[in-house]
């Protein structure tokens, strides 16, 4: 996808410049998506990474395919989609749910990849939720 491509741009221009150049760019791209109510220790702890070694992670789990294997799982399973996740499509989300065997449970939240965060009260519940029914 566009955003694995933009990742792995942004991964080798964080390897090779100073590490105040990618935090300058991650302050003034990233911190914009983020909500204005988040804890100053949770903000700190999005905004100041590694951010080479975040970008090659995303990087690296962008080529992972478990679609290979993913038909073996006959186990109880509760998948959370983010239905408006502009990183991981919610139709790709989907698809991976129905090659799920056994009992499954899928759990929509009408929030993007960074709804654990930018929207706790309602991920944080269905989180619980899942996880209760997946080891019921």
């Amino acid at each position: 996808s566009k955003v694995f491509l933009l990742l792995k741009n942004f991964a080798r221009l964080a390897m090779y410049s100073p590490k105040i150049i990618s935090n300058a760019f991650v302050h003034k791209v990233y911190s914009r998506t983020l909500p204005s109510n988040l804890d100053p220790w949770v903000l700190s702890q999005l905004l100041y990474h590694d951010w080479a070694t975040v970008a090659w992670a995303g990087v690296s789990t962008g080529r992972y395919d478990s679609s290979t294997f993913i038909r073996k799982i006959a186990t109880r399973s509760a998948v959370i989609v983010t239905t408006k996740d502009l990183v991981v499509r919610a139709d790709d989300q989907e698809h991976l749910f129905t090659l799920l065997q056994g009992d499954k449970k899928i759990f929509r939240i009408a929030g993007d990849h960074q709804s654990v965060y930018t929207s706790p009260a309602v991920f944080g519940p269905m989180l619980l939720e899942a996880c209760i029914y997946a080891c019921a």
